[in-house]
């Protein structure tokens, strides 16, 4: 027995003895309206837990019973038939009120499941199943606000659009979603974030990494794109799909913007040095 069921069943105990002080000795006029209103309260009040019911309601209603028979006891059959049906009542309210919190319960569920997905959908790129601008934006913020040290990356497919005018735009799509796979591979602390930047453009937050160690993740990255093998023969560099990746970091104190910008130049310095490789 918790706090709250002991605190009810002391609570129903002194109810009780006042009641059958009302009813048995003292038969007041008021004593039945308000039995009737502690056991009605009870009811709505604790019809979905059990025990707390039940150590309300049953005092009540076994006082109430002795009560009434003893003050009753020349027409005892009739007074009995009346509280069976007020106690079949009360079951079955108890039961109404039951199945209504159960449903309203399931609909609560499903309406956040359905804000769960509204969410996901809203912050995450329909074609890879990255983040999407917006949710990359919404956590660089979060973390500009913590003036949290990280490394960002700026990731360009290499000769992407020669890849769409060989293969095709669906073939492309799909380029881009084993690409974004991997990404994801790749970077698996937690924290880290993947996002489609826009494009054939990837932008990837490392939370907490240094320069040294984010350098140490683009090779770990354009390794993994290598052992994917995606084939690129419209590729100047190779015969596979490769990426150029530009890195930065701060130590929390860089504006967004900035980190952004500075990211860029430096995928820019990759790009211009011969593509497939990473620069800062």
């Amino acid at each position: 027995m918790n706090i709250i069921t002991g605190l009810l069943l002391a609570l129903s105990l002194c109810w009780s003895l006042s009641n059958y002080c009302f009813i048995f000795f003292w038969t007041l006029p008021f004593a039945w309206p308000l039995l009737v209103i502690l056991m009605t309260t009870g009811l709505t009040a604790l019809y979905h837990h059990w025990p707390g019911i039940t150590a309300f309601m049953l005092p009540l209603w076994v006082t109430a019973l002795l009560a009434g028979i003893q003050l009753h006891y020349h027409t005892e059959i009739r007074f009995l038939i009346l509280w069976a049906i007020f106690t079949a009542i009360l079951l079955y309210g108890r039961r109404i009120l039951q199945r209504w919190y159960d449903e309203a319960w399931d609909t609560h569920q499903e309406n956040m499941q359905l804000i769960q997905r509204l969410e996901s959908i809203a912050n995450q790129d329909a074609l890879t199943g990255t983040a999407n601008r917006r949710a990359l934006n919404a956590y660089l913020a979060a973390i500009w606000q913590q003036k949290t040290p990280l490394a960002l990356m700026m990731i360009d497919v290499d000769y992407f659009k020669r890849y769409n005018d060989r293969y095709g735009h669906q073939a492309g799509d799909e380029c881009l979603s084993s690409v974004a796979q991997v990404l994801k591979m790749a970077v698996r602390a937690e924290g880290d974030l993947v996002a489609r930047y826009g494009g054939e453009e990837f932008v990837v937050v490392l939370p907490g990494v240094s320069l040294a160690h984010a350098t140490a993740i683009a090779e770990r990255i354009q390794q993994k794109i290598r052992e994917a093998g995606l084939p690129h023969a419209a590729s100047a560099v190779a015969s596979e799909v490769t990426v150029s990746i530009g890195i930065v970091a701060s130590d929390g104190t860089v504006p967004i913007e900035t980190l952004i910008a500075r990211a860029d130049s430096a995928l820019y310095q990759a790009k211009n040095k011969g593509r497939n490789q990473w620069s800062y």
